[in-house]
Order: structure tokens, then C-alpha cells, then sequence
């Protein structure tokens, strides 16, 4: 059996190592890679790949925003989503978009393309702390995917109305995102969210 593969990460060296290891033996061949969200979405629905390897944090839309996108076109699609910051809450908000696994990016070559061959099969491949942490996180309310990318803008300084106007937003839907950001990060303040979103690896500067 052979799998079909789409790549989708913003650095060259990156996406040229990923090829290197998952054609390194049989079974898996890479037809696509993308280097931004929206044409790793265009290929997942035009190529239909049976494995797309998705960098967490991609230009344009996060991994959270292709799946969300994939899900509302009703597009079939087996997700392993890979980070450079393999923190737990990222994980869970991926298991929540849709996707079949989170790995960080130092994990060995080997470990990869196992779980590649495991996502293809249908089979989810989180690990065992991952799913000690789901567990134990059920309760708690995940970000959106929209409520992320106020964050992001939020870290880089910009007020209320410069956020609205990069996302398209009023100022009046930032501020609700803002409240309800503050309140499932429980602090109380801007700072205080980008501080602990940083720490969490839900954004990045």
C-alpha cells in the first residue's frame, strides 16, 4: 500500500527535510507541499492526500484554520499537525479542530513517519501524557481560531482598533474576543494573556 502525502510548512529546509525522511523508505510519497494555509488548503481539497502534515503556526491561516475550513466544506481529511512548540494546550486545540495528531518537530525521523503510516490508516496517534492532558483538560474551553489571530495581532502592541482593522472586524467584536480570550486563559489583563499565550505556544513573535 502506498500513502499519498501533502507538506505543508513555511520553511524550504524544513519541508525538504520532511520529504527526505518520509521518501526514505517505502510505502509513502509526497505529492504536494505548501508553504502558506491557504494553499495547504487548496491542495488538501484538490489533491486529496491521504496524510497532510501541517505546520502549526503557517502564513496566511494556522493549522487550527485549514481544519476548521476542511471540516465546513465537508472535505475528508487525516491531519498531523507538527509544531516547533510541542506544548499540550496546542495539542488539544488541534485534537479539537479535527486533527489525528500533534508532534513536535524534534521528534525523531523515526517516529514521524510511523505516525504518518498510522494517520493514513485512520488510526489517531496522540501520546499517552497527551491524552492524560485531554482528560484532564475536557472542561476547560479551547481558543478559536479566530481568538487566536486577535492574540497574535494583540502581541505585536496593536489596539483594539488596528486589530479590528487587519482582521476585518468592529471594535466592538475584538473587545468580546478579548473577553472571552481573558476568560478562558483566566487573567485579567492584555499583558497577562500574551505572556501566558507566549508561554503556551499558542502564538508567536
Amino acid at each position: 500500500m502506498n500513502y499519498r502525502v501533502l507538506l505543508a510548512d513555511d520553511h524550504p529546509v524544513t519541508r525538504l527535510g520532511l520529504r527526505a525522511i518520509l521518501s526514505a523508505g517505502s510505502g509513502l510519497t509526497v505529492v504536494g507541499e505548501a508553504q502558506d494555509g491557504p494553499s495547504a488548503l487548496a491542495q488538501c481539497k484538490e489533491l486529496l492526500p491521504d496524510v497532510t502534515v501541517l505546520d502549526f503556526w503557517l502564513p496566511g491561516m494556522n493549522a487550527l484554520q485549514v481544519l476548521d475550513a476542511l471540516r465546513a466544506e465537508n472535505c475528508p481529511a487525516r491531519v498531523l499537525v507538527v509544531s516547533g512548540q510541542g506544548t499540550l494546550e496546542s495539542a488539544r486545540m488541534a485534537k479539537r479542530a479535527g486533527a489525528f495528531g500533534f508532534l513536535s518537530k524534534d521528534s525523531d525521523p523515526a517516529s514521524l513517519s510511523r505516525s504518518v503510516f498510522a494517520v493514513a490508516a485512520g488510526r489517531a496517534v496522540w501520546t499517552s501524557v497527551q491524552r492524560r492532558s485531554f482528560s484532564e483538560q475536557e472542561a476547560k474551553p479551547a481558543l478559536s481560531a479566530r481568538e487566536l489571530q486577535v492574540l497574535q495581532e494583540l502581541a505585536t502592541g496593536k489596539s483594539n482598533k488596528e486589530i479590528a482593522a487587519v482582521l476585518g472586524l468592529s471594535d466592538g467584536t475584538v473587545r468580546i474576543h478579548l473577553s472571552n480570550i481573558f476568560g478562558k486563559l483566566e487573567v485579567d489583563d492584555r499583558t497577562s494573556a500574551v505572556t501566558l499565550a507566549l508561554k503556551q505556544g499558542l502564538i508567536s513573535l
